[in-house]
């Protein structure tokens, strides 16, 4: 009976001791894990921004060689991306004359955008349908000369006419952890560049 009980013990023992090296392992990988998924989407958010980035040169490429208004749209709500295509004489680029309009021009200009909005028709060849943007990654807020302030809700576009010239417009990406990379597109080039951190202001668009 004695042995028994010895026995029965000793089994006990080692059974705790497994779990608490189970449990030990468990922590272990989790300390490991942790900052390796944060890389994971660092990593993700900061590919997400160059693939951006590309689609906004094929884009202002299409522009230029069509001889079209092609614009990409970002959805701040669902986080959701298209592009869009119309015709040259829908717009004119607003950067041209940007400092000499009055307010009343620059209203009258958004409300004839706003109407002018059915002639644009998905541009299937860069985007496809509308894309979902990656997991650990989000369009936190778009910046347009158009606007007093930054967008942070509802549908904001980067314009890009037959000229190559586009509006000035910095889209920040966000990571999981809150950590913001700023992608520029020039207003009189139309080209595009990624900077980390948070830009706001247009003079960020010099050298």
């Amino acid at each position: 009976m004695t042995r028994t009980s010895a026995a029965t013990s000793s089994d006990q023992g080692f059974t705790l001791l497994e779990v608490l090296v189970a449990i030990a392992i468990v922590a272990l990988v989790a300390l490991v894990a942790i900052p390796t998924f944060n890389y994971v989407f660092r990593a993700s958010a900061d590919s997400f921004t160059q693939q951006t980035g590309t689609l906004l040169r094929e884009a202002r490429d299409r522009a230029i060689l069509q001889r079209r208004v092609v614009r990409v749209r970002f959805d701040l709500g669902a986080q959701e991306l298209w592009a869009e295509e119309g015709p040259a004489t829908l717009l004119l680029p607003p950067a041209v004359r940007e400092a000499t309009r009055s307010i009343r021009e620059r209203e009258s200009d958004e409300e004839k955008r706003k109407s002018q909005s059915g002639s644009f028709r998905l541009l299937k060849e860069l985007t496809g349908k509308k894309r979902k943007l990656p997991g650990g990654v989000r369009v936190s807020q778009v910046i347009n000369p158009r606007f007093k302030d930054p967008l942070f809700e509802g549908v904001a576009d980067v314009y890009f006419f037959p000229n190559g010239s586009s509006e000035g417009v910095i889209l920040v990406f966000e990571d999981s952890e809150k950590m913001s990379r700023s992608l520029l597109v020039h207003p009189i080039t139309g080209t595009s560049r990624i900077r980390r951190g948070l830009l706001t202001k247009a003079e960020e668009f010099e050298p």
